[in-house]
């Protein structure tokens, strides 16, 4: 048998085998000769592969929102009992009709309170939104009848919470009267809408005082 030159692979037919440590034969490692540079710059195949698998790659996705998100509009069922709830509103203050009126209310202690009774000259102390008791006793009490009109009137809803905002005027027999804006926040509760909270500006209508 031939002898193996240390370091080298003995070529047997139809395979290869390399020495073994135990055989006592040092194993010589094949390092870069002083003055040889190392080609450290990738292939050209290895770029082109980069570049076409960050074009290939999907862009982020922005998360889808909602069904509905943000239109918070009414359901048709539920615009018609909030325009219900106005009307007898609007109907049961022209008409003085203080018994039509209350079960509109979710309780007589929510807050309910014109911007003029909470801040400025009028406003009283201490600080109290549950005001109802003066609306009630001017509207229904020893106060002038007027009539009240809507208009601009908008209805927001999302599940059991909902917003009225509209414009009113006040007037009285004379003509005389003031007109605001409300914003009007309202519950369902075992199926029917009640006012949770009202917030109402006033201001006398122009050419009176």
């Amino acid at each position: 048998m031939a002898c193996e030159r240390p370091g080298r692979v003995a070529r047997w037919p139809g395979k290869f085998r390399t020495p073994s440590r135990s055989a006592g034969r040092p194993i010589r490692h094949t390092e870069p000769q002083v003055g040889t540079t190392v080609n450290a710059r990738p292939s050209l195949f290895l770029v082109l592969l980069a570049a076409a698998t960050v074009a290939a790659a999907p862009a982020a996705r922005t998360a889808e929102p909602p069904v509905g998100f943000g239109s918070n509009e009414p359901t048709p069922a539920d615009r018609d009992a909030i325009e219900t709830l106005l009307r007898t509103y609007q109907t049961a203050v022209s008409t003085r009709n203080e018994a039509a009126f209350i079960p509109l209310l979710l309780n007589d202690q929510v807050p309910f309170a014109g911007t003029f009774e909470l801040v400025g000259p009028r406003a009283a102390r201490p600080l109290d939104t549950r005001r109802f008791a003066d609306f009630r006793k001017a509207v229904f009490g020893n106060g002038e009848p007027f009539t009240q009109t809507f208009s601009n009137i908008h209805i927001l809803q999302d599940g059991i919470l909902g917003q009225v905002s509209l414009d009113f005027v006040n007037t009285d027999r004379t003509g005389h009267g003031g007109w605001g804006w409300k914003i009007i926040q309202l519950l369902k509760v075992d199926g029917r809408w009640k006012i949770a909270s009202e917030f109402y500006t006033g201001h006398p209508l122009p050419g009176t005082s």
